[in-house]
């Protein structure tokens, strides 16, 4: 089966798909200070608001797997196909609903259509690129979501000083891919089938190490989201930010992740997976590190850039590692796993990293970030020298 072509409309609508996934935390963290402010009366609001960023995650953690079965047992395209409705219109329940527990609910809906999306639209990549052209594909879609990242970011911040609700309105966007889903993936058309048109493509290498590849993940994206979930009252409170400003700040991140996802083929060529997997978290480290509780202007656009930097290598490496070891027939259940190690992070971060500033302040999250990595690292390293840098 030959590749698509970079400007097909496959390739196109699996970019724009992806570029989804960013959007269901992306849109509303510029909003989070105001929407704490209108839900002022509950008393939970701190942790709440944070919660109404990342709970889409825990969604995705209940339904990633299924996701994926689902992917191999009945195709790709009517998981994706669906998936895309459940996002519209629980993605839009910001628009209308009055409480801030109802909000949650529709963030947690969310997240299953997230699921969908995020699984549907990584074993498609899988299936239709093989070898190096799939680790160049999995580049350019890690970095269409970082730049689809800025754009949801800026514009949801836009959107949020002019009301909070604003931003929500935004997740309607999932509803137009429905077409060029269809015409992309036709039911019965290779790509879709779970095994039986894609038998014959060969696994590429030995079994990846699926265990440490979602342990990687989980930590990485559990790091990256302490930039959307933390740093934005951080900046209101210490620098008197916009909520635009914040969504700059945030999006820059997301602009040197693709840049660095461009690059992530290059790098892991140079490096291995293993070894990538460290450098992604000594970047990762040396960000937050910067973010020092008297950091100005001056130095946060380095720190976030870091961390961009890092996470712009973590999904390629990661997806194309995976999928070069897990046969097709399997692939779906595989990166739905990718897909819910994942978003376990993020879902995880505020819960464990709020609790650490209040109490210890930014001292306390920049030492929390530093173990987190070097344990990581030091699992990559370890990794490499057993492996021989594979």
């Amino acid at each position: 089966m030959t590749p698509p072509a970079l400007r097909s409309l496959p390739a196109i609508t699996l970019l724009l798909a992806s570029a989804l996934t960013v959007m269901a935390g992306a849109v509303v963290a510029p909003a989070l200070p105001r929407i704490a402010a209108n839900f002022l009366g509950d008393p939970d609001v701190a942790l709440k608001s944070r919660l109404l960023l990342t709970l889409p995650a825990l969604g995705v953690v209940l339904a990633g797997g299924l996701a994926g079965w689902a992917a191999d047992r009945f195709g790709r395209l009517p998981v994706m196909q669906i998936s895309l409705v459940v996002y519209a219109v629980a993605g839009s329940t910001g628009l209308y609903l009055e409480s801030l527990d109802a909000l949650l609910l529709g963030r947690l809906v969310l997240g299953l259509g997230v699921a969908g999306i995020m699984t549907t639209a990584t074993t498609l990549v899988a299936d239709l690129w093989p070898g190096p052209a799939r680790m160049r594909f999995l580049g350019l879609q890690a970095a269409f979501m970082g730049l689809g990242g800025l754009v949801f970011m800026v514009g949801g911040g836009a959107l949020a000083d002019q009301h909070w609700r604003g931003p929500f309105g935004l997740y309607l966007a999932s509803l137009p891919l429905l077409v060029p889903a269809l015409l992309s993936f036709r039911v019965g058309a290779p790509s879709t089938l779970p095994a039986g048109g894609l038998v014959g493509m060969p696994a590429e290498g030995e079994r990846a190490p699926a265990l440490l590849i979602y342990l990687a993940a989980m930590l990485g994206y559990g790091l990256f989201y302490a930039i959307p979930t933390q740093l934005p009252f951080s900046l209101q409170e210490r620098l008197d930010a916009s909520s635009l400003q914040v969504g700059i700040v945030v999006g820059s991140s997301t602009v040197v992740s693709a840049v660095f996802s461009l690059l992530s083929q290059r790098i892991i060529a140079r490096f291995g997976a293993p070894r990538t997997v460290g450098v992604t978290f000594t970047l990762v480290t040396l960000g937050f590190a910067l973010l020092a509780p008297d950091t100005g202007w001056a130095l946060v656009f380095p720190a976030v850039a870091l961390v961009g930097a890092g996470t712009g290598l973590l999904m390629p490496n990661l997806a194309s590692w995976l999928a070069a070891g897990t046969e097709p027939a399997r692939r779906g259940r595989a990166m739905g796993g990718l897909t819910t190690a994942s978003f376990a992070g993020m879902f995880a971060s505020p819960l464990l990293l709020q609790p650490v500033r209040a109490h210890f302040g930014l001292h306390g999250l920049t030492g929390a970030f530093a173990a987190a990595s070097a344990l990581a690292a030091c699992t990559a390293g370890g990794t490499w020298l057993l492996r021989r840098g594979r």
